[in-house]
Parts: structure tokens; sequence; C-alpha cells
């Protein structure tokens, strides 16, 4: 979510406002647009707050630079016409051709800066235009705005990319990324191993369901709790290291081709059967 809708959802849910680094930064790191200007640079521009009644400039994340007023414009108003595409086809009261419609045009922006929170929120609720492409599209923009934090929204993306993968019989890609999200809930469930994590996805496939978690850094978990081991097997590293190979490991397989291999039980098995909403996407 953005900043602003984020804060408002806390505020209603839990009667606070926020005022962590993220939620009180001068830019918000969940709107960001490609393309900036400046030769050879490929960051992102993040729109930043100059004012209560003042349009945000963006300015590049990697070099600084601020866009051009015409480009801030012209960026800011395909976002808002973005999101407001999205928030009609989330409409219930819409007919299908319509909410197709909807999402196609979203969709157009989304494809251009596939970083925004609009993409992000696209490929998460609706999976479009594709479910394996959205997936990998929502992996991406959360590590682009998260770095190394874990969240329970990533660990759900990559069960449900690693059943994707599992199903067009790209064994060996899809259980590198079921290991890497049972090591990423290892530490946010505090468990000591991350096949048991694996071992309860299994015995609970039918129920799984996405539960919301305040994400937590590596970093603080590994320093408050030393003796986690993340292992998934003899030969593995253990503790945040863990994550970061299994994290590292995956993200190689989702982005690469298919990798054919033996299929494991706790592939087909662990990941559930939990087919992706169809719906439909503008700059």
């Amino acid at each position: 979510l953005a900043r602003d809708a984020r804060r408002a959802l806390f505020q209603e849910r839990w009667e606070f406002l926020c005022g962590c680094g993220r939620c009180t930064a001068t830019a918000d790191d969940t709107r960001r647009f490609s393309g900036c200007n400046t030769a050879g640079c490929t960051g992102d521009l993040l729109a930043e707050e100059t004012g209560p009644s003042s349009p945000p400039h963006l300015r590049c994340s990697s070099c600084g630079s601020l866009a051009s007023a015409q480009d801030c414009q012209r960026l800011l108003d395909a976002e808002a016409a973005a999101a407001a595409q999205l928030s009609k086809a989330q409409d219930g009261d819409q007919e299908e051709e319509d909410q197709g419609q909807q999402l196609m045009r979203c969709y157009m922006f989304a494809s251009k800066h596939p970083r925004h929170t609009v993409a992000l929120e696209l490929a998460n609720i609706f999976a479009f235009p594709d479910a394996l492409p959205a997936k990998r599209t929502l992996l991406a923009g959360l590590e682009a705005i998260l770095g190394d934090v874990l969240c329970q929204l990533a660990i759900d993306a990559r069960r449900e990319l690693a059943e994707i993968l599992a199903g067009r019989g790209e064994k060996e890609d899809a259980r590198s990324i079921l290991e890497a999200a049972a090591a990423m809930a290892s530490v946010l469930d505090g468990r000591a191993d991350a096949g048991q994590v694996l071992d309860d996805w299994e015995a609970n496939r039918s129920s799984f369901s996405r539960h919301p978690v305040l994400p937590a850094t590596v970093a603080d978990i590994a320093a408050a709790t030393p003796d986690y081991d993340l292992g998934l097997g003899a030969a593995r590293p253990t503790g945040s290291a863990a994550v970061a190979a299994a994290v590292n490991g995956s993200a190689a397989a989702s982005a690469g081709g298919a990798a054919d291999g033996a299929a494991t039980a706790a592939v087909s098995a662990a990941v559930p059967t939990r087919p992706p909403p169809a719906d439909g996407s503008q700059d």
C-alpha cells in the first residue's frame, strides 16, 4: 500500500498513527516510477512530499536528481488514472467485461512502472494478466521496497509461485522457491528448523491462506535469537545466512527458465491448491 493508505489502515484497525521511518520519510518508497532521465542511471523516481497543498516532487532514489515539472505532472496524472482504474475494478458491482477493461488500463501503467504500488496491488489482488509473471512482479517489487525485511506477503507469494512452477513441471525451481519461503517463515514464526515449516505446510495445505504479519529485519531477528537453526539439511547454512542463501537461490530460480529435475514430495504436497483470481490493467 502507498504510505497514506497504509497509515490510514493502521489507524482504522489498530487506532494508532504509525511513526516508523518509512511512514514519516519525505519520500514514499511505494510510489516508484521508472524513468530517471540522468544518463546511465537506472534508479526509480520516488514521490517526495513538498507540503500539504503542493504536488510531490519526483526524486531519483539512486542519483538524487529531480524530474522536470512536466515529467512530474505527466507521471502523477498517469498514477492517479491507474489508481482510479484499480479502485473501480475492485467494485463488486462491476460487470466482468467492464472490470477487464479497467484492469487492462491499469496494466498499461503497471507494465511501465512495475515496482509502483499500483503494479504490486494489481499483481497481488488480481494476478493480472497472468499468475506467473504477476507473482514474480510482486516479489521483485517487495524486494525493491523492503530489501531484506521479511513479511508474510513475500512468503505467501513464494508459495504460490512454487505451486505454479510445480504445475508447469519446473520441479527444481519450485523446490528452491518453496525452501526459501520456509526459511523465511521459520524466522517469522520462531521455528527451529525450516523443515518443520515444510512439514506443517504439507499437513495443513488445504487451509493455506494469507495472514499479514508486520515485517522485521533479518539482522534484528538473528541478533535477538542467535540460536535459530534455519538449515534445510546438513550441508546448508544456518541462521540469517540460510535465509539469505534461500532467498538468493529462489530469486535466481524464479528469474531463470525451466530446470528439469526429479519431483520431490514436499513440492507437490506442501504447496496448496489455490487458484489465483482472474482479472485484468496505464501510463
